[in-house]
């Protein structure tokens, strides 16, 4: 019998699985009746069982089985000449697949028998080579375990990969001896870098990674938490970026005892307590304490906190300490293991010493046994509670992580512990915990999975590559010229087409020439995402159109599509997270009640909101419009409005921006079923007095100064209840617009301002974990000059009347979110 080796069982496999997929084609061709169709597909599996015997593997191993399926065939082609289609379904269905699925467990045996036999080559990647980095007994550990596991390591960095080759320089351990040697790609690689880098995701797309993904710093995690409306956000502890000295102290007067963390703290470095108490407040460094009056605490913040602005959260302390009055956690260690499955690898809390309010043990703490302490602690009926919960947590959470991140993270380290009053918190979440007490268990986890992976053939890749679409641009196969212009940052607009320049476009490429900054237009078919390259377009003046070239990825973006929560173009943002983006808001974000319950919660603020409530049931449209005779429903998630008024005769008008319509009470309730139906509704009384004016504010933040500078003024004039019968606007800010008097708005300026102003810092200390750096707001003022608040939109609004007033503003945010290197 000839040699047989993985290649030949691997194409025999990869043969019978397709001409399987063919004939559930081919049956289901057949019940239609689609004869034409059916021979066709015949041909292409009778060209699958010709291309298998060519291989060699069925012939000498599986003859009986060859013999069988040629028979079927034959069979099947006989009552196709017959037009017999009942007979042919009888025999593909209880014949021909079921020697074709013995064929595939055989193959599928014989490639996990190779497989089991082959020592498996690891790679251990990091920018750097790992070795230079990682601990010494993490290092011995990893390798004792692949070697009781018949793998091998190989430890690699971003300098010693060779694509052209599919080579790297590489370091590893053979009989206990340190080599050094130029290899081939290996068969799995565990990563343990915390960045992406392009050598990274090209290596993505070549060899299975263990990990891809990793949960970020203490900023990063939460805002995806709270962007997928995760269950559980419910564990974080309070919290938000510090960016400005106003909003720290909002929070100080919110949570009078505070901790302040770096986003990058480990072992209890850059973490500070501190507790206000009237007009002091008393700052603890670890063991160390100041009194500062207030002067001196904002001097300290502006020199440590704020001194790069975006490096420190502020976090509501959680009084979490033992009977002896030590601080502490729970660190619970969780990695995948041979199976795929998540464990727990290592649990047990770390006690701090009682002096600090730091229970990290790099800082004189020490650690106990998981279940004895908690036992001690809290009794043996309540601790084994906590025990259970925290361990059923561990698991649970690490679970839901790694679906946000796409099934690709492999080890986690979960810190929790429980406040005086009996609720388990979650304080933070990392990829790369310390496991200087169970090197050795992590190691059997690590060269574990990563078997896993390569055994079962599972991929991690970027999402894009799952979700190709059909035409995405690949820059191999371009004619296109490359465009590279090292002096100048390149912002990139993202569109969903390319056409005629638009004002706002012009205005953009204009601002940006001033600004020294080069403007393209990206599609999401643009993207190469292989090679991490695009095709821009850019504007050519001399010809009045846009040329393309291919180009690096942009330094940031301008999202003018705004298309987040499309799930057929959430690869593009996906592929895209590593660049700022101007504005990251989206509609999903948004929960308008939940929004206007922060407002109500400042005095000024709270008179000037509409009656509003959540749509839960259709009657609850039909209580408003009883009630109010004119309601307002928004669909926050498409941005789209609608208004309802009760009619003489029990009749309804319903208004949309295509057209007006008057049903019945069921009419009305069968069209609302059919587009209400699992859509985030509300709705607001539209119950205003008429005639009366509206102003739409459009804001922008001067991320350096905190302030926010006015885009565009547009006014409108409200004759009767409906918004949308109303389409003569007027940009009070355009200077080609003096059809109104402007000092009628210049009287009630200041007061929009100062409404707009504390509604973007209470949007923005709800929203901690996501910049709010655009925001439209629409203001209605009545005869006798009340203002109320209509309508609030923190992604922007959809056009703008003043184009050259917002291109010099955007483009000016751009430079500055590029130049404070703030990834948002």
């Amino acid at each position: 019998m000839p040699t047989i080796n993985q290649k030949q069982i691997n194409q025999s496999l990869n043969i019978v699985n397709t001409i399987l997929e063919a004939t559930e084609h081919f049956q289901g061709l057949v019940k239609k009746k689609e004869k034409n169709q059916a021979i066709f597909i015949f041909g292409s599996i009778v060209d699958g069982i010709q291309a298998l015997n060519q291989n060699g593997y069925i012939n000498s191993t599986h003859q009986n089985l060859s013999e069988k399926l040629e028979k079927n065939l034959l069979l099947i082609a006989k009552n196709i000449e017959n037009d017999k289609s009942t007979k042919i379904l009888e025999i593909t269905q209880f014949s021909f697949i079921p020697n074709l699925k013995k064929l595939q467990l055989l193959f599928e045996e014989n490639n996990q028998l190779n497989k089991e036999k082959k020592q498996i080559k690891i790679g251990v990647y990091g920018i750097q080579n790992p070795l230079l980095y990682y601990p010494q007994p993490r290092i011995d550990a990893m390798i004792r375990e692949s070697e009781k596991q018949n793998t091998i390591l190989y430890f690699f960095g971003d300098n010693d990969v060779n694509f052209s080759e599919k080579m790297i320089d590489a370091v590893f351990y053979q009989n206990g001896k340190k080599k050094q040697a130029t290899v081939p790609f290996p068969d799995v690689i565990n990563n343990t870098s915390g960045k992406k880098t392009h050598i990274g995701r090209k290596l993505l797309r070549t060899v299975p990674f263990t990990n891809y993904f990793h949960v970020g710093n203490k900023i990063s995690l939460p805002e995806r938490l709270i962007q997928t409306r995760n269950k559980y956000v419910k564990l974080l502890v309070p919290f938000q970026l510090c960016r400005s000295k106003k909003n720290i102290l909002n929070f100080l007067e919110r949570n009078n005892k505070v901790v302040f963390k770096h986003l990058e703290a480990n072992r209890g470095e850059n973490i500070y307590f501190v507790t206000k108490k009237k007009h002091r407040y008393i700052l603890l460094d670890q063991k160390k304490e100041n009194i500062l009056v207030a002067e001196e605490f904002e001097k300290w913040l502006d020199d440590v906190i704020l001194k790069e602005k975006g490096s420190y959260i502020i976090q509501k302390y959680i009084h979490t300490r033992t009977k002896n009055n030590e601080p502490y956690h729970i660190r619970s260690h969780v990695q995948k293991n041979e199976s795929g499955k998540w464990q727990i690898t290592y649990i047990y809390p770390r006690i701090g010493n009682k002096k600090s309010n730091l229970s990290n043990i790099s800082t004189e703490g020490r650690i106990e046994d998981f279940y004895e302490f908690l036992i001690n602690e809290y009794g043996e009926k309540q601790g084994k509670k906590f025990a259970e919960d925290i361990w059923e947590l561990s698991i649970d959470v690490a679970w839901n992580l790694d679906k946000l991140y796409g099934m690709a993270i492999d080890e986690l380290g979960l810190d929790f512990a429980i406040d005086d009053k009996g609720k388990i918190w979650m304080h933070e979440a990392n990829n790369g915990p310390q496991t200087a007490f169970h090197e050795d268990q992590r190691a059997v986890n690590t060269i574990g999975y990563a078997k896993y992976i390569y055994k079962n053939g599972i991929v991690h890749s970027l999402s894009a590559n799952s979700i190709y679409q059909k035409n995405q641009f690949n820059s191999q196969t371009s004619n296109l010229s490359t465009r590279h212009q090292p002096d100048k940052k390149l912002l990139g607009l993202i569109v969903s087409n390319i056409a005629q320049i638009t004002p706002l476009q012009n205005a953009l490429i204009s601002s940006a020439e001033m600004e020294n900054i080069d403007l393209c237009l990206i599609r999401p078919n643009d993207i190469d995402f292989e090679n991490l390259l695009i095709r821009g377009h850019f504007y050519d003046r001399e010809d009045q159109e846009w040329k393309s070239s291919i180009s690096s990825y942009p330094d940031i973006i301008l999202d003018e599509l705004k298309a987040k929560d499309n799930e057929h173009l959430k690869f593009v943002y996906e592929e895209l997270e590593d660049i700022p983006f101007i504005n990251s808001w989206s509609n999903q974000i948004v929960n308008i009640p939940e929004l206007y319950q922060q407002l109500e919660k400042n005095e000024k603020l709270a008179p000037l909101l509409p009656n509003y409530a959540r749509v839960k049931k259709i009657r609850d449209v039909f209580h408003w419009v009883n009630k109010y005779q004119s309601t307002k429903l928004i669909l926050e998630t498409e941005s789209e409005v609608m208004y309802v008024n009760q009619l003489q005769n029990n009749k309804f008008e319903l208004i949309t921006r295509k057209k007006t319509q008057v049903f019945s009470e069921f009419q009305l309730t069968q069209y609302f079923q059919k587009i209400l139906i699992e859509k985030r509704v509300i709705v607001k009384a539209n119950n205003y007095d008429f005639p009366r004016k509206q102003f739409n504010l459009h804001l922008i933040k001067d991320i350096n100064t905190s302030k926010w500078n006015i885009v565009d003024a547009i006014f409108q004039d409200m004759n009767s209840r409906n918004e949308l019968l109303h389409t003569n606007q007027i940009s009070i800010l355009n200077p080609n617009e003096n059809q109104i008097d402007i000092d009628e708005f210049d009287s009630i300026k200041s007061a929009l301002m100062e409404y707009s102003e504390l509604t973007a810092t209470a949007i923005q200390d709800y929203y901690s974990t996501l910049p709010l750096n655009e925001l439209e707001i629409t203001f209605q003022i009545s005869k006798d000059k009340e203002i109320a608040i209509s309508n609030i939109s923190p992604s922007g609004p959809a056009y703008t009347l003043n184009p050259e007033q917002y291109a010099e503003l955007i483009i000016k945010l751009g430079k500055q979110l590029i130049s404070s290197n703030e990834v948002f």
